[in-house]
């Protein structure tokens, strides 16, 4: 269960010249994108597995974002589904206290939504 999230993504935009003209063409790059999540530890949690290459590659990872918007008469849901690779992962807390973990998760798709 995540507190926190917060996601990014975008295509890397090329300026190209046309000749004859002044105004350049706009072509779009690759994706890049990110989804970064905290939230409240346990310690059956095993998400800093996902972390961890496997063949030398970092496996791809979906996680799941659930969305509802209380403030209408219906709650609407929208689930969120990214995937890529989680890098980094971190994991802090304190003495007798709560701890608290973080992780990055590098997009190689556009997230989709339902």
């Amino acid at each position: 269960m995540a507190d926190r999230f917060q996601a990014s993504y975008n295509y890397g935009l090329g300026r190209r010249p046309v000749f004859g003209s002044h105004i350049p063409a706009f072509l779009t790059s690759h994706l890049v994108g990110q989804l970064r999540v905290e939230g409240l530890w346990t310690t059956d949690n095993t998400i800093h597995a996902f972390a961890s290459p496997s063949g030398g590659m970092l496996p791809v990872k979906t996680v799941t974002v659930e969305e509802t918007d209380m403030s209408t008469p219906s709650p609407i849901k929208k689930t969120w589904t990214f995937t890529g690779y989680m890098s980094p992962f971190e994991h802090d807390g304190q003495a007798d206290q709560h701890s608290t973990f973080r992780f990055t998760l590098e997009l190689n798709a556009e997230p989709a939504v339902a």
